[in-house]
């Protein structure tokens, strides 16, 4: 979004009100996109796929304007005080917590600050947590547990150490190269069968 900053007028309340209103205005199009997609093809055999394709599209592009619309909104409450003034680094013409800093420029960080900083956390975590990203996480922890103890009974059978994991020989896991744990590997593949 920082290429659309020649659009801007150039003060900080024109820039707020792009980059907030204008990354929540593509992401309500892309939102009623899947809805009238609900709607007109239920039905279709593709739409599963299409949704999920839409809810990554809509999520990378979150993450895309993430950062500088974050940023235009935190800086919506940083003041320094200028000869007794309090006034907006952002716009040192703009007079902190007075005025239109008060009633237009606090309003809209605020709402910068819960739809983005806030709110794109919380939606990833609803896809996650719709596409039982527990579940995934919780077999994958099972998948490498049963792998480890396979390996654990591998290195145990061919192999002995003492009860700090090294080996005999001095030697632990690490110093062992990639021939040498290979080896290990084909020699209980052949005590196996």
């Amino acid at each position: 979004m920082p290429s659309l900053s020649c659009l801007s007028p150039g003060t900080f309340f024109s820039r707020l009100v792009l980059y907030v209103v204008g990354p929540f205005a593509i992401f309500l199009v892309l939102v009623l996109t899947g809805v009238l997609g609900r709607v007109f093809f239920a039905n279709h055999p593709k739409l599963p796929e299409f949704l999920d394709g839409l809810y990554y599209n809509m999520n990378t592009f979150l993450f895309l304007v993430y950062p500088v619309v974050s940023t235009t909104a935190f800086a919506t409450f940083a003041c320094a005080d200028v000869d007794g003034k309090w006034l907006l680094k952002a716009d040192y013409d703009v007079e902190c917590f007075t005025g239109t800093h008060a009633r237009k420029h606090m309003v809209l960080g605020l709402v910068g600050v819960v739809l983005y900083p806030i709110g794109i956390p919380l939606f990833t975590a609803f896809l996650l947590l719709r596409d039982g990203i527990v579940e995934v996480a919780r077999s994958k922890i099972e998948k490498e547990t049963e792998q480890h103890v396979v390996l654990y009974a591998v290195l145990q059978s061919v192999v002995t150490w003492d009860s700090n994991w090294k080996l005999h020989n001095g030697l632990t896991f690490e110093d062992l190269s990639d021939e040498q744990l290979a080896a290990i590997w084909c020699q209980f593949c052949n005590n196996k069968g």
